[in-house]
């Protein structure tokens, strides 16, 4: 079970840095994902003429 943070524990930060670690990775997958099955379909759709300006941009570049 995970300390709860700010028990005075450093397992307590410890678990929750990880959790922030895996809750972040999830949510790019999870937007990635909508953005490739849904946003691109969809925008293609309402304007076929456009080339797609939504994708993912680097930083940087």
């Amino acid at each position: 079970m995970l300390t709860e943070s700010g028990s005075g524990t450093h397992a307590g930060s410890a678990h929750q840095e990880a959790f922030n670690q895996v809750a972040k990775a999830d949510s790019v997958m999870v937007s990635e994902a909508l953005r490739r099955d849904f946003d691109k379909p969809l925008l293609a759709a309402t304007f076929p003429d456009q080339r797609a300006q939504h994708q993912r941009r680097t930083p940087g570049g």
